[in-house]
């Protein structure tokens, strides 16, 4: 994770994700083993999926507008830093279905919860991944790291 967040970034939030963060990182204290994160996440820019942009005060912040998928393709097309979204699986949803995911980067954790909201739902698009990295943490945390390649194909594994 050190290496992703080494790269100038920006963050894309859904609005539920968004609030929790705007809770958390600003109030960390320059003592906490966080502050290095919250240093960053408090720093860079925030494109928001909102309905309420009003409402929206967490410095650098700014709401995606109506069409969400239209905002984070002209993020996309500008010389500017990579967009990493964190939680928002309802804005992940949506950017997967309009073909605007590059990259995912999947921590697995070794719990099955039973009942939730799915990631990758029953409507989702099919897309190829590859992997191009992965490794583990001591306590059994998967960290995938895939890159977009294309339609799906179908064969042997």
């Amino acid at each position: 994770m050190q290496t992703l967040f080494s790269q100038p970034f920006e963050l894309l939030l859904g609005r539920r994700t968004y609030d929790i963060f705007a809770g958390f990182w600003p109030k960390v204290g320059p003592e906490a083993p966080d502050r290095p994160l919250a240093d960053l996440f408090n720093g860079v820019a925030k494109h928001v999926a909102t309905h309420h942009p009003e409402s929206i005060d967490w410095q650098n912040s700014y709401p995606l507008g109506a069409d969400v998928p239209g905002a984070v393709r002209a993020l996309k097309q500008q010389d500017g830093p990579t967009l990493l979204t964190q939680g928002s699986g309802e804005l992940v949803r949506q950017l997967l279905a309009a073909g605007l995911v590059d990259e995912l980067r999947l921590l697995i954790h070794p719990l099955l919860l039973g009942r939730g909201k799915r990631l990758f739902g029953d409507d989702a698009q099919a897309v190829a991944f590859t992997l191009v990295e992965s490794s583990s943490t001591p306590k059994g945390v998967l960290l995938a790291h895939y890159v977009r390649s294309g339609e799906v194909q179908t064969g042997s594994f």
